[in-house]
C-alpha cells in the first residue's frame, strides 16, 4: 500500500468519526431543547459543537492535501 492510499484510508476513518461526532451533537441538541435549555447556554452541546468544528477542519485540511498531491502526480500536459 502506497502513501496516497493510507492517506485516503485516513482520510476515510477521519470522516466516519466525523459523522459519529455530528450525530452526537444531534442527539445533545435534541435533548437541550426537549428539556426546554438554550442551545447557546448548553455546555455539553458547546463542547460538541466546538469539537465537531476541530474535526471538520482536519478532515477539509486532510482532503486538501490529497488534492494537492493528485495535482502534483498528474503528468503534465503536452
Amino acid at each position: 500500500m502506497n502513501k496516497n492510499e493510507r492517506n485516503r484510508q485516513a482520510l476515510q476513518a477521519q470522516e466516519e468519526a466525523l459523522q459519529q461526532e455530528i450525530e452526537l451533537l444531534n442527539r445533545l441538541a435534541e435533548e437541550a431543547l426537549q428539556q426546554g435549555k438554550l442551545l447557546a447556554q448548553d455546555e455539553a452541546l458547546l463542547r460538541q459543537s466546538r469539537r465537531t468544528d476541530e474535526m471538520i477542519l482536519s478532515v477539509q485540511h486532510l482532503q486538501s492535501m490529497l488534492d494537492e498531491m493528485d495535482i502534483a502526480e498528474e503528468p503534465p500536459e503536452k
